[in-house]
């Protein structure tokens, strides 16, 4: 991607969202889990789970945009996150599915990641 702007308005603009995003003084734990290949005789060699707590910054979006896109939920973390569709969100008590993961940017640097949320449902319910 071509960027428009120098090195040192791209580093101050990555530097103020990441101000932006701390600002908020919210975090959330991303969840992933691996299963292992199978080994011989068809047996799983095992699986991991991958924790990682990062800040974010909850977008403020009306409910009929989010229920339209069918996400309850629409957060903001920086672009080193390594966040999937594949992952689960906790934020609180509360778990969320990842549903999408976008770049946003300025000019051709990427700003920020918008993550879209839904909520993830027990089986008791």
């Amino acid at each position: 991607m071509t960027t428009y702007l120098t090195a040192q308005q791209a580093q101050r603009i990555r530097a103020d969202m990441k101000t932006i995003i701390a600002s908020s003084s919210e975090s959330a734990t991303r969840t992933r889990q691996t299963i292992a290949p199978v080994g011989f005789g068809g047996q799983a060699l095992g699986e991991t789970v991958d924790q990682v707590s990062f800040p974010m910054l909850r977008k403020q979006l009306p409910e009929s945009d989010l229920t339209l896109q069918g996400n309850v939920l629409v957060i903001s973390v920086l672009p080193d996150v390594d966040i999937r569709e594949v992952d689960i969100v906790t934020i609180g008590d509360m778990h969320y599915g990842v549903t999408d993961v976008l770049e946003q940017n300025l000019f051709g640097v990427v700003t920020h990641l918008d993550v879209k949320l839904e909520l993830m449902r027990s089986g008791s319910e």
